[in-house]
């Protein structure tokens, strides 16, 4: 039937199992408009069908309850890693990119850009998804990564560190005591 042919791709996707582990309401809600006509070519072989009639009683109305939602829900680190990827160039996420100083001052800027306490939230909803009170130039590295050039330098510093620390080797053989 050609009516079955224009959906046979939605039905054959909706057959399988990766399908429905990913599905959303409003994916369901595309199932249901796109495959509701398909519905009276079923056949319903000899059961007869039931009508109903219903009326609706209004018999009071009632306010609806304040529905609590988490303050943190399971993509805000999302919604604030994308945050800081679509800002890298805001001079501050740079300034940590590069492993350059902030002051407090820029610390402020860039928790007040952060924790906007909307969309991306308030500080008490960073911690609590990160459950530390990790420090945001942490959290922007882990995201962003460190430049390449400013990691040779820290890395360059601490090697040269690392020398200065080590005793020198002496040239003259160690000798044995004997009692």
């Amino acid at each position: 039937m050609p009516v079955v042919r224009q959906k046979l791709d939605l039905i054959n996707r909706i057959q399988t199992d990766g399908f429905w582990k990913e599905i959303t309401l409003p994916g369901l809600e595309h199932i249901r408009t796109e495959l509701r006509e398909l519905m009276k070519l079923l056949v319903s072989e000899g059961k007869d069908p039931v009508f109903t009639n219903f009326e609706d009683e209004l018999v009071s109305v009632h306010e609806p309850l304040d529905v609590l939602m988490p303050s943190a829900p399971a993509n805000y680190l999302e919604r604030v890693k994308t945050f800081i990827r679509n800002n890298r160039e805001y001079v501050v996420i740079q300034k940590l990119r590069n492993n350059q100083p902030i002051t407090a001052q820029e610390l402020s800027q860039l928790e007040t850009l952060l924790f906007d306490g909307s969309e991306r939230g308030t500080k008490a909803d960073f911690v609590r998804a990160t459950g530390s009170n990790q420090p945001l130039g942490q959290f922007i590295r882990s995201i962003l990564g460190l430049d390449r050039s400013a990691a040779l330098a820290a890395f360059s510093t601490f090697w040269k560190g690392q020398a200065e620390c080590r005793p020198a080797k002496s040239s003259k053989s160690s000798s044995t005591i004997s009692r």
